[in-house]
């Protein structure tokens, strides 16, 4: 949550959205081809990724704080905040908001982008040469 906020914040700071069409479409690669790194894995630390998986968490942290941002209204945010302020953990403070913990909120982020790419397949094998 907080490296995707600042994550986000940044991106606006340079007028660019939270994420483009194209990292997202990397982030369906990710998922169909197992790459995708848990959100529960990554919500304590980025530490120990390499820089290629650093950046696809924090790419994904901040398609997360997206996704929180256009299914909450600002009311539920700022109590999403508080909660977590007087020490309740992530998941019961996302449960008290939007009804789910980390897996359940790493699941519908993971839903949303197939459902932008629902055609997405593995690229075929490239034939042999003769």
């Amino acid at each position: 949550l907080n490296e995707g906020l600042a994550e986000q914040i940044e991106r606006r700071s340079r007028d660019l959205g939270v994420s483009t069409r194209s990292e997202r479409a990397a982030l369906r690669a990710n998922i169909e081809t197992g790459s995708w790194i848990p959100l529960r894995s990554i919500a304590q630390s980025f530490g120990g990724l390499s820089d290629e998986r650093a950046r696809f968490a924090y790419l994904q942290s901040v398609v997360t704080v997206g996704y929180l941002e256009s299914h909450t209204d600002v009311e539920a945010r700022r109590r999403l905040l508080e909660l977590l302020g007087d020490g309740l953990s992530v998941d019961q403070a996302l449960h008290a908001v939007m009804g789910l913990d980390t897996d359940g909120l790493d699941a519908a982020v993971r839903e949303e982008i197939r459902r932008e790419f629902p055609d997405w397949t593995l690229p075929s094998a490239p034939a042999d040469a003769p």
